[in-house]
């Protein structure tokens, strides 16, 4: 996980680091050649930004066949559509709610609750 900017998400992200070193990796800031190599190596990218006018993180990720899963906002909206596998059409998700419900079950595996 990579970012910087709410410090309860920082501390949790360096808590989380910590606590579960194998399985987590947390950046608290930015790093350009970081932040790439994170996206080409993820299986989706979480961007729940409140406000982005335009966006590149998330047609980075599309570049690296990373799915990005954003909040419905400003350029994100503009660029990702929601995956139809049925249709086979799409190229990520767009959420409503920041995305903190993927945030919270990603937590869950973390921790092994299912």
């Amino acid at each position: 996980m990579l970012g910087s900017g709410d410090r309860q998400t920082e501390n949790w992200m360096r808590s989380t680091e910590f606590n579960y070193k194998e399985k987590f990796r947390g950046w608290v800031g930015f790093n350009i050649p970081v932040s790439h190599r994170i996206t080409a190596g993820c299986d989706m990218l979480l961007m729940p930004s409140r406000f982005e006018p335009c966006g590149l993180n998330q047609l980075y990720a599309m570049r690296y066949a990373t799915v990005p899963v954003v909040h419905k906002t400003g350029g994100l909206r503009d660029t990702v559509e929601n995956f139809d596998p049925f249709a086979e059409n799409g190229n990520g998700r767009g959420t409503g709610r920041l995305g903190l419900r993927f945030l919270h079950l990603g937590s869950t595996k973390l921790h092994g609750k299912d």
